[in-house]
């Protein structure tokens, strides 16, 4: 972009510098024309002329303005002749000053009315006027040498410019690239932006999702520590109850064995009862026997005692 604005800038020096030297020669131009110009040719006194108009009054040249740098370039291919003009020139000699001065006004038509219609005219000589001074003559050979040395300089002014006009046109398009692809860019930096508030937006709401999500995760865990606490202390009752219900079961078999033991002692000790309940049966059966016999056996003494007394 940097090499684009120096090219431009040194196209509109370049378009200003021949514009003024445009004028410059337009300017110098008018005046030689007007210095070379023959005066006009007095008319003899017989004769009423009007006043032939003076070179200060001479209508001035238009110089063409260029407006564009395409047609400043392009002032040789509309004009082929623009370079060799000054060239091409011949020397007119300038006229010798009149003899009479020029009237301020024209006599008024009734005394050319007045005059004898069979007066002829008085004829001038049509031969050319003696040639100018010498130092007028040589004032023009410079100013021409001048103005030939300045069309030259010109010329190659133009010739050296010329390339530029490319250089122009493709710095104009770069340009005009280079506005498309800001407007683009603009647009684009619009559009991120668009997108950058919308993802602000969301990451507002996103943070407030998650702060009340933090918010309920830390009542959460709150809630999972106190169930964490109190799961270590049924933990620990639980433990406390296995290593109970341990103990309890080394009870039970402890005393499922001395039940076993106890069982076995009440079943000798019942063979025994009945052993010892046979043998007291026995026994008082045999004494039983015993004692009916004695009684028996008295009995039967007493009977036999009683006769004899």
């Amino acid at each position: 972009m940097a090499d684009d604005d120096e090219r431009a800038a040194k196209a509109a020096r370049a378009k200003a510098m021949l514009k003024k030297r445009q004028q410059k020669k337009a300017a110098t131009g008018t005046a030689a024309s007007d210095a070379a110009s023959p005066s006009p040719i007095s008319p003899p006194p017989s004769r009423a002329f009007t006043p032939a108009p003076t070179p200060a009054e001479a209508a001035p040249v238009e110089v063409e303005e260029k407006h564009d740098l395409g047609d400043v370039f392009n002032v040789a291919k509309d004009d082929p002749d623009a370079t060799s003009w000054l060239s091409s020139l011949t020397r007119v000699p300038s006229p010798p000053p009149p003899a009479s001065p020029v009237p301020a006004k024209s006599p008024p038509p009734q005394q050319n009315l007045n005059k004898p219609a069979n007066a002829p005219p008085k004829r001038t000589s049509l031969t050319s006027p003696p040639p100018p001074p010498a130092g007028k003559e040589a004032a023009l050979q410079k100013q021409l040498a001048a103005l030939q040395a300045e069309n030259e300089a010109l010329a190659a002014d133009i010739a050296r410019l010329r390339p530029l006009e490319s250089q122009t046109q493709q710095a104009e398009a770069l340009l005009q690239q280079s506005r498309a692809t800001g407007q683009v860019l603009e647009d684009l930096v619009q559009r991120l932006q668009a997108e950058n508030e919308t993802l602000q937006q969301n990451q507002q709401q996103t943070i407030s999702l998650l702060v009340s999500e933090k918010a309920s995760l830390a009542a959460e865990l709150e809630r999972l520590e106190g169930v964490e606490s109190s799961a270590q202390t049924t933990e620990a009752l639980l433990e406390e109850e296995r290593r109970t219900a341990k103990d309890l079961d080394e009870q039970v078999r402890r005393l499922r064995a001395e039940a076993v033991e106890t069982t076995a002692r009440i079943q000798q000790s019942e063979s025994k009862e009945k052993e010892l309940t046979e043998k007291c049966r026995e026994q008082v059966k045999s004494q039983n026997n015993e004692f009916s016999y004695g009684v028996h056996v008295l009995t039967s003494s007493q009977g036999t005692r009683a006769p004899t007394r």
